[in-house]
């Protein structure tokens, strides 16, 4: 009767010790999960940011080629000018 007993005290810890291991288990994925979502909508909000920051670098990169393209074109046009001049004098 005395193994029994002792038996039954050590399954009866057992389960409870398995039961305090799966509240914490529990409680700790509660609290990664919203550590979790946290961190995605902070990311969230700084790639919103990005996004606008490329869309905003984006614009300047083809305004800035348009002009280089355009004050190239003018380069070509007043040497072409130059040059018919410097023909028209010679």
């Amino acid at each position: 009767m005395d193994f029994n007993l002792l038996f039954t005290i050590i399954i009866y810890l057992l389960i409870l010790i398995f039961t305090c291991f799966i509240v914490k288990v529990y409680t700790d994925f509660i609290t990664i999960s919203k550590k979790a979502k946290q961190e995605y909508d902070i990311l969230q909000g700084d790639l919103i940011v990005e996004e606008k920051k490329h869309k905003i670098y984006s614009q300047n990169i083809i305004l800035i080629d348009n002009l280089n393209e355009s004050l190239f074109n003018r380069i070509i046009e007043i040497a072409k000018r130059l040059i018919f001049i410097q023909k028209f004098l010679l």
